[in-house]
């Protein structure tokens, strides 16, 4: 079901940014990068985060933006480690 559950959220990522609905693309990357962490994939939890997280530019205190912050967060200190 993982698989199928990655297959939409890429594809909610794909025409959030197609439409430039920033908001709902950074909520897509926050799903994709969880699911990406969950299964140990660092590197793609990453790239497809860091640039929804940077392309909102308002709104730092909100929880979709608090949470990018805290999965940005825990990537960077798991690579740090490896």
């Amino acid at each position: 079901r993982s698989a199928e559950a990655e297959s939409w959220l890429r594809e909610g990522h794909r025409c959030a940014q197609s439409r430039k609905l920033r908001s709902l693309g950074l909520r897509c990357a926050i799903s994709l990068a969880e699911l990406w962490l969950s299964q140990g994939r660092r590197s793609e939890a990453f790239e497809v985060l860091e640039p929804a997280y940077h392309s909102v530019g308002e709104g730092a205190g909100t929880r979709d933006l608090v949470r990018a912050r805290e999965l940005l967060a825990a990537v960077t200190r798991e690579q740090a480690v490896y």
